[in-house]
């Protein structure tokens, strides 16, 4: 595995970034199909300008699921999410109509005619599960598959534009670094290497290498000779990986402990993964300027989703959005 000269780092413990639920549903939008089904139920559980969700409706999502998940979604938490997922689409329709996308027929017509596959598949394949199959059993018409695609538009849309609305700025990564600098604080050794597939391949290597005296030169030569034989290399430019010491293969790491800044160590390993190194340094945490492609991943993500849970927001907003969660009942309420 050739890692990018653009991130030098192996291996960083990362924080788990959790969506809003806002930003979540935009992705819901992207990767569920939306039900647009005309229901008379006169109980409206939410709300948006020219538009509805009544109990009905919500049933009929629900009903579309796989069993599996319409079991998740019976309690009353599972059904407000559901619900939430439909409003969210409703207004992202909404707003596909406001800005005057549209949909080509073509584009339908390729979708009618997959689920038409899926359904025939369904019907002759004895293997299908009974899931796949009830959740199969209803074809879409073609106003729903409009709507869905809409849908699907706006929402790529709106995550392009909340991407270039993301500046960053050395402070920001700085500010980032310091406030969580004890993410960072984790032994790492920075080292050059070559991972070879065959050991007498390895050897030779090893032994140039301490002759040389020049490591890069050396790792120059072999990938440019040898490349059919390398499993994986560090970076041609010479540039140090960053490898967390928990990571190193124990035999690695071992010796690497033992060697001395500069020293060539290797061949080790086993069964076709040799590794030949240069260790660079031991060090107890990652410096800024190291961790800076991880830092700017990071925020990138926090704050595209920052962006989009706003967008998303503002929607709300501007179409009226409103959830009448007094009205909501689980399964084993509205049966009993």
């Amino acid at each position: 595995m050739l890692l990018s000269p653009n991130n030098p780092v192996h291996s960083l413990p990362r924080s788990l970034l959790r969506p809003k639920v806002g930003a979540g549903l935009l992705a819901l939008a992207l990767l569920s199909g939306c039900n647009w089904i005309i229901n008379t139920d006169r109980i409206v559980l939410a709300e948006m300008k020219g538009d509805r969700i009544t109990q009905g409706m919500l049933e009929e999502e629900i009903a579309s699921l796989p069993i599996d998940q319409r079991t998740q979604h019976s309690s009353r938490e599972g059904r407000l999410t559901v619900l939430r997922g439909m409003v969210q689409r409703a207004v992202l329709a909404l707003e596909a109509e406001s800005r005057g996308l549209k949909v080509l027929p073509a584009e339908v017509d390729a979708i009618v005619s997959r689920q038409k596959r899926q359904m025939q598949g369904a019907m002759f394949d004895p293997d299908v599960s009974a899931s796949k199959s009830a959740h199969t059993s209803r074809e879409r018409s073609r106003r729903e598959i409009e709507k869905e695609l809409l849908v699907r538009k706006v929402s790529e849309l709106l995550q392009r534009e909340a991407a270039q609305r993301i500046n960053l700025t050395q402070n920001d990564m700085v500010s980032y670094y310091e406030k969580h600098s004890e993410e960072f604080k984790v032994p790492h050794f920075a080292l050059r290497y070559l991972v070879v597939t065959n050991s007498q391949i390895a050897s030779d290597v090893a032994n140039r290498a301490r002759r040389m005296g020049n490591f890069v030169a050396l790792m120059q030569d072999v990938i440019s000779r040898n490349r059919p034989n390398l499993a994986h290399y560090s970076h041609p430019s010479g540039q140090p990986i960053y490898i967390r010491e928990a990571e190193l293969p124990p035999n690695v790491k071992n010796q690497l402990e033992q060697l001395e800044d500069g020293m060539v160590g290797g061949p080790v390993g086993e069964s076709g993964a040799y590794w030949v190194f240069q260790r660079i340094a031991k060090v107890d945490s990652i410096p800024m300027q190291v961790a800076a492609p991880q830092i700017q991943q990071r925020l990138v993500q926090e704050t595209r989703q920052k962006t989009i849970q706003q967008t998303i927001d503002d929607l709300n907003q501007k179409y009226d959005a409103v959830i009448h969660e007094d009205r909501l009942m689980s399964d084993f309420e509205r049966q009993s």
